[in-house]
C-alpha cells in the first residue's frame, strides 16, 4: 500500500531527564509546543483524576487570578496563552508561537513549570470552572447514557475513574494537595517537550536547556500503581433506559471492550480497523444497513476511550423510535459477523486507507501532530513510531481482524444504554433485561430571536 512518508522525529534528552522530540516542518513559520507529563494521567491511579485535572488547570501561567481585587490574565504571546489538557494517560501544556517568538514561548513554558501559579493559593475560580464543566456534562444525553452504561458494565469504582465526576474532590481539595500532586506527577524525567513546525532540534536544544534544564521536583517519584484490567461484569444483554419525554427519537449507546494502549500494538490497530468496518466509515456495515438501506438514522458514530489499562469502543446513534429494537439487533449482528468470518479484502483495504488518511491529515497540522505525538510518548512508544505505523497497518490481515474481534467483542453479553420517549420501554424488553433510570436532563434552550 502506497503512502507518503511520515515526518521524521528527531529526539534527545536534557540532563534533568526531559525528552525532546522535534518534527521540522519549515513550510509555515510557526511552532506548536506540547509539554507532556506521562505520569499525570487522570486514570493513572496515582491521585484522583479530578485532582490531576485541577492541578493542570492551576499550573497554567498565572491562570485567571485575583490580585488586589483585580483579575490578572495570563500573558499572551502572538495573541495566544499557554493552555492545558488532561486525559487518561497524560496531561499536557500547549502553546503555539511564531518561529521568531520561540525563545519567548519557551520562556513562558519554562517559567510556568519551574514556578507554577497554583492560583496564588486561591482555587475558587478554578473550582467553579471545573464544577461547571462537570455539570454541563451531566446535562448531556450522550454523557448520561455513557455514565449509566459504564457503571453497569464495569462497576462503580472503575466507572468513577473513567468519568472523573467526583465533585466533592474538586470542592474539598486543598492548595497544598494540588501543589503536592504537581511535584509528584509532573516531573522532568517522565515528561517530553514536543515541538512541531519551523524549528530543528539544533535550534530547540539550547533554548530548552536554558528554560527547562533547571526544572526539578522536590518530591520523589511515587510508586505508580499498575491498574489491572477490570473484570467484565456482563453475562447477558442488559438495557439501561432513560425515559425522556421531550425526545422524538431513541438515542442508543453500546459499549465494548477494546485493547488497552499498553497492550500489543497489532491488536490495537486490528481492532481500530474492525471498528471502522463495523460502524466507522459511511460505507461501514452498520451505516450501509441502517442508514443507506433502512433509512432510520443519520449515521452511526463510533469513538474510543483509551487508557494504559482499559480501552472502550463506544458506538452511538439516534434512530426512529419504532426502529430502536431493530437497529440494536442489527448492530449486534454486525459485531457477531466480525467474529464469525474474516472481513473481505475490499473492506479491509478501505479501512486501511481511511486510517492512513486520518493519520496523514494529522501530520499536516502542526498542533494536531504535536498533540498526537503526546499520546505516542505517553504510551511509551519510540519516536520512530510515526514512521513505522504505515507498515504496521499494511501488515494487518483479515485473520488478525477476526481474531481481535473474537477476543474483545461480546455482542451477546452487552450493556446497552437507550434514551427516548417513555413509551419505548415495553419494546426494549425484547432486547434483554430492562432497568429504568429517572434522570433529568436539561434540554438546550433555543436562542432568542
Amino acid at each position: 500500500m502506497e503512502s507518503n512518508s511520515a515526518p521524521a522525529v528527531q529526539s534527545t534528552t536534557l540532563g534533568n531527564g526531559v525528552t525532546l522530540w522535534v518534527v521540522n516542518r519549515p513550510n509555515v513559520p510557526y511552532v506548536a509546543l506540547n509539554l507532556v507529563a506521562r505520569d499525570a494521567g487522570t486514570a493513572s491511579g496515582a491521585a484522583p483524576g479530578e485532582r490531576i485535572h485541577l492541578t493542570a488547570r492551576s499550573v497554567v501561567e498565572g491562570g485567571t487570578l485575583w490580585e488586589a481585587q483585580k483579575v490578572v490574565k495570563p500573558p499572551l504571546i502572538n495573541g495566544e496563552q499557554l493552555g492545558y489538557w488532561s486525559g487518561p494517560a497524560h496531561s499536557a501544556f500547549q502553546l503555539r508561537v511564531l518561529s521568531e517568538s520561540l525563545p519567548q514561548g519557551l520562556q513562558i513554558l519554562g517559567r510556568t513549570l519551574r514556578s507554577p501559579a497554583f492560583g496564588r493559593g486561591n482555587l475558587d475560580e478554578m473550582r467553579l470552572a471545573e464544577l461547571k464543566q462537570m455539570q454541563d456534562m451531566s446535562n448531556s444525553i450522550s454523557d448520561a447514557l455513557f455514565e449509566v452504561t459504564l457503571r453497569a458494565a464495569l462497576g462503580k469504582v472503575v466507572a468513577a475513574q473513567v468519568l472523573g465526576e467526583n465533585m466533592e474532590e474538586v470542592r474539598s481539595v486543598t492548595p497544598e494537595a494540588i501543589e503536592h500532586c504537581y511535584h509528584q506527577l509532573f516531573r522532568p524525567e517522565t515528561s517530553a517537550l514536543i515541538a512541531v513546525g519551523d524549528v530543528t532540534l539544533e535550534d530547540l536544544l539550547p533554548l530548552a536547556e536554558r528554560e527547562l534544564g533547571a526544572w526539578q521536583t522536590p518530591l520523589p517519584r511515587p510508586s505508580m500503581p499498575v491498574p489491572a484490567a477490570p473484570q467484565r461484569l456482563s453475562t447477558k444483554v442488559r438495557v439501561h433506559f432513560l425515559p425522556q419525554s421531550a425526545m422524538a427519537q431513541g438515542r442508543v449507546m453500546l459499549l465494548q471492550a477494546a485493547p488497552p494502549t499498553r497492550g500489543a500494538t497489532q491488536d490495537a490497530i486490528a481492532f481500530e480497523l474492525a471498528a471502522d468496518i463495523a460502524a466507522g466509515a459511511i460505507s461501514s456495515r452498520s451505516n450501509v444497513s441502517l442508514r443507506h438501506t433502512a433509512g432510520i438514522t443519520y449515521g452511526i458514530e463510533p469513538a474510543f476511550w483509551s487508557s494504559p489499562a482499559l480501552s472502550l469502543l463506544r458506538i452511538e446513534a439516534s434512530f426512529e423510535t419504532d426502529e430502536v429494537v431493530r437497529a440494536v439487533s442489527d448492530l449486534q449482528r454486525v459485531l457477531e459477523g466480525l467474529q464469525e468470518s474474516p472481513v473481505s479484502e475490499p473492506e479491509l483495504s478501505l479501512a486501511k486507507v481511511a486510517l492512513l488518511a486520518s493519520l496523514e491529515r494529522t501530520e499536516h497540522n502542526n498542533a494536531e501532530l504535536a498533540h498526537y505525538l503526546g499520546f505516542v510518548f505517553a504510551e511509551g512508544k519510540s519516536p520512530e513510531w510515526l514512521a513505522q505505523l504505515p507498515t504496521l497497518i499494511a501488515a494487518i490481515s483479515a485473520a488478525d481482524v477476526q481474531s481481535v474481534a473474537r477476543r474483545y467483542l461480546r455482542p451477546r453479553q452487552l450493556e446497552i444504554g437507550v434514551a427516548g420517549p417513555v413509551g419505548l420501554a415495553p419494546a426494549l424488553q425484547e432486547l434483554g433485561e430492562l432497568e429504568v433510570y429517572q434522570v433529568h436532563i436539561k434540554q438546550p434552550v433555543p436562542p432568542a430571536d
